[in-house]
């Protein structure tokens, strides 16, 4: 029988889910990943992550175009 453990937290469980995590910024918005293999647990967390960033995102960019961004600030 194989063992599985999470590689965030340690736990054993039965079954992992594959994750990428970001490792390096190359700058320019280029970087490089790690694949990572996460407990259920920890693969909610990841998912509550990427959540938040995409809101985020969404939100600096609705600043800069639609509330009073002006087009000549580029």
């Amino acid at each position: 029988m194989i063992r599985k453990f999470c590689d965030r937290c340690g736990v054993e469980c039965k079954s992992l889910f594959d994750i990428r995590v970001p490792l390096e910024n190359h700058g320019h918005g280029s970087y490089s990943t790690k694949d990572m293999a996460v407990c259920e647990k920890c693969n909610k967390i990841h998912e509550s992550i990427l959540e938040t960033l995409t809101e985020m995102r969404f939100s600096m960019y609705e600043n800069l175009f639609f509330k009073g961004g002006a087009k000549n600030d580029l």
